[in-house]
């Protein structure tokens, strides 16, 4: 009870010496809540102009404005301006979208004094913040957040400003909200868990100097699902230290206790085991809550983006939603291993889910382009395919995303787009040069591309990777699905009997053998290059400023939703792509009917 009672007095005092810093420093307000996460931001802000400043999980160092409006629970991304960028004027300014201002004490006490909306669309108005009563050490204890940014406030740390001594989110879930016994160097009166089979533990190479971890991946230690309440799900019997006198007994998992406070954990299994795509939770003004296909309400708002944005606005926005997709700015991204980017994550075993959610992308992207060419009348249709063209054109030669420019063009060679043939001939009448590029430059370069003939533009931001991902994950389902119980002649046969189904399988004398082994090399080389595409990604992107609304309906769940409403969105990929097809046909047939009755 002692120790509580001084626990609590040590938080009153860095609660305090927080609060009385200097007002431009965003921790000497109590609406700040630091890196709490998504879901206990949404249950503080109960009523209608409640708010908080939180950290932003995704982008880190930026900041996430959290606030209820029209009894909806939105999120928004404060943006950062760079003025004056590599000269020793350049300076940072933060922004929702029309003001700027030096910190972000600055912008929310210019909108909760005004009234000012946060967005237009959004109409969002904030003027009731919600106060944390704890110091910002606290949560990030509590929510297992590295404690980088929030120094222990007390006098000490104030005056010499020394660095505090920083836990991963895995170190911190390991020591937080546990006893310390449990930890105990002699365990020797508890009765040890099942030993593990050895292909269930993970070998982790930490460091030159340091012994690799086990972790026992294959029992019910953890739940691979709940990484957020990951220390509520690590059972610590089943970890030993490296120096206990029993180290040699198998049945613990040996761990150095001072790797805890020095260098970080990786649970490869535990960071991407399920899609990261969520369409019934995804809310944007441009859905109702259960939305049905293909809305009318959400057509005409996708229709009028679309007509009414520029191509290279367009090209930025959908290269942005890509990028944050493979989590391309996200520097401390962590896919575990040491991986720290999706490009690298794709070649890798545990990859899977992520395999699948890439190739998800694709195809709802390549439908969503070739529906919004099919639900409009004649005249705005041949404006969106030179919209299209013209986005495309500006995608693969001004901001190099190959991923993307694929998905446009597949979408234009779909066969209820191409035989269109009206449409087409309008196109040639009314934006010649455009039509003369997508026939002699376009449809060349996407074959080039697809063949691994086309060589890296120096402006790359996102390579064509959607030919090595399907190879990579169709041979690890083939894999996952040979009975570990057939023998060595029924696997061969098996083996043998097995295809990847692509169209260069049958259409070459080698059978695809060399195709087969460029992708493969190709996907070689770009792992080698991650770190060139996200400089290349700043630079392309540096100074754009994003629409929130725009940047809805380029994302996959807004593609799901829109395309397959609340209900059909969680259907599985097959079900779903199969479906859509006859929907495109027959919208596809309605289109040319009504085109000859004209």
């Amino acid at each position: 009870m002692a120790f509580i009672e001084a626990n609590s007095e040590q938080h009153k005092r860095e609660l305090s010496a927080e609060l009385s810093l200097d007002s431009s420093d965003i921790r000497s307000h109590a609406w700040y809540h630091g890196s709490i996460p998504r879901i206990r931001a949404e249950e503080l802000v109960a009523k209608n102009e409640q708010f908080l400043v939180r950290d932003c999980t995704s982008r880190p160092g930026d900041y996430v404005l959290t606030c209820r409006w029209n009894n909806h629970c939105l999120h928004f991304v404060i943006n950062k301006v760079i003025l004056q960028p590599y000269t020793v004027y350049e300076r940072i300014q933060y922004t929702f979208e029309d003001d700027s201002f030096d910190t972000v004490p600055d912008l929310v006490t210019f909108y909760v004094g005004n009234r000012r909306p946060i967005s237009v669309a959004s109409g969002a108005i904030i003027s009731r913040p919600i106060n944390r009563t704890m110091p910002l050490s606290f949560y990030a204890a509590k929510y297992c957040i590295p404690q980088n940014d929030y120094p222990s406030l007390n006098r000490d740390s104030m005056i010499t400003k020394s660095p505090p001594i920083s836990l991963n989110k895995y170190q911190s879930a390991l020591l937080s909200e546990r006893p310390l016994s449990r930890l105990s160097i002699n365990s020797q009166q508890e009765e040890p868990p099942p030993k593990p089979k050895r292909d269930s533990l993970i070998k982790v190479p930490l460091s030159d100097k340091t012994e690799p971890i086990y972790i026992n991946c294959n029992g019910n230690d953890y739940d691979m699902n709940e990484r957020e309440n990951l220390n509520e799900n690590i059972d610590l019997h089943s970890i030993k230290t490296a120096n206990d006198d029993q180290q040699s007994d198998e049945n613990f998992c040996p761990i150095d206790s001072s790797l805890f406070r020095t260098i970080p954990i990786h649970i490869a299994s535990l960071l991407h085991s399920s899609s990261n795509i969520d369409p019934q939770n995804y809310f944007t003004f441009l859905l109702a809550k259960d939305n049905k296909p293909l809305e009318m309400s959400a057509v005409n708002k996708v229709r009028s983006l679309l007509l009414e944005t520029g191509a290279r606005i367009l090209a930025n926005h959908i290269t942005k939603v890509d990028l944050d997709f493979i989590k391309h700015f996200d520097k401390e991204a962590n896919f575990g291993l040491g991986i720290k980017s999706g490009l690298e994550l794709v070649l890798l075993p545990h990859g899977g889910a992520y395999r699948d959610d890439i190739l998800d992308r694709a195809e709802c992207f390549k439908y969503f382009v070739a529906a919004s060419l099919l639900i409009c009348n004649d005249d705005e249709r041949v404006l969106i395919l030179d919209k299209w063209i013209q986005t495309a054109i500006e995608i693969k030669t001004g901001l190099g995303n190959l991923m993307a420019f694929r998905n446009i063009m597949a979408a234009l060679a779909l066969p209820q787009i191409s035989r269109l043939q009206k449409l087409w001939l309008s196109l040639r009448q009314r934006f010649t040069s455009n039509a003369v590029v997508y026939e002699s430059k376009l449809r060349p370069t996407l074959k080039a591309v697809i063949d691994c003939n086309e060589p890296l533009a120096p402006n790359t931001t996102f390579p064509y990777i959607l030919t090595m991902v399907e190879i990579i994950q169709k041979h690890y389902k083939f894999v996952d699905e040979t009975n570990a119980e057939m023998n060595e002649e029924e696997i061969a046969e098996k083996y043998q009997s097995f295809k990847f189904d692509f169209p260069w399988e049958t259409s070459s004398s080698d059978f695809g053998l060399n195709l087969f082994f460029s992708h493969l090399e190709a996907g070689r080389q770009i792992v080698n290059q991650c770190n060139l595409f996200k400089r290349n990604s700043e630079i392309v992107l540096d100074g754009v400023v994003f629409e929130e609304l725009l940047s809805d309906i380029f994302t996959t769940e807004f593609h799901r939703r829109f395309l397959w409403g609340y209900r059909g969105c969680i259907a599985a990929a097959s079900e779903r792509f199969s479906k859509f097809e006859q929907v495109l046909t027959l919208l596809s047939a309605k289109c040319e009917s009504n085109s000859s009755s004209v």
